[in-house]
């Protein structure tokens, strides 16, 4: 009896070992779902925020012919948004002081910043603009800059 008892605790040895290797795959293929899930998730809300919090950035009729592009830009500051980092490509020579005017959502004008260019053609970089503290760029407008 000795030898079959000691057979069948082996038995369940190694059972319950498969069934804890078993169990720990388990668990650890949810948390690999679940960390993606949660990964995807974190990837979408910085996607709306990003689309939410979009500001164009449009050039006006006077920089026609000047070679002067938008790229990526950024709005950052204290409580209400009020810098605004523009990336500039230029196609052209340009060295030029340039007004960019806020507006709010219904087109109404809420800020004007001064800022000077000096770009060779080829160039690209970016600019700080910084509007008044009262300026909101978050309030779904838009910026024009022109001369």
């Amino acid at each position: 009896m000795n030898k079959y008892g000691s057979l069948l605790l082996a038995l369940c040895l190694v059972a319950c070992d498969r069934a804890g290797e078993a169990a720990k795959n388990t668990i650890n293929k949810g948390g690999e779902v679940a960390g993606q899930a949660a990964s995807e998730f974190l990837k979408g809300a910085k996607e709306g925020v990003e689309e939410t919090l979009a500001l164009p950035v449009v050039l006006d009729a006077s920089l026609d012919g000047k070679g002067l592009g938008v790229g990526k830009t950024e709005a950052s500051g204290g409580e209400g948004y009020h810098t605004l980092d523009v990336y500039l490509i230029f196609d052209r020579d340009l060295s030029d002081s340039l007004v960019a005017k806020a507006y709010d959502a219904d087109g109404l004008e809420m800020g004007r910043a001064r800022f000077s260019v000096n770009g060779k053609a080829g160039d690209a970089s970016w600019h700080t603009i910084e509007f008044p503290e009262q300026t909101d760029l978050e309030a779904k407008g838009k910026v024009v800059i022109g001369k």
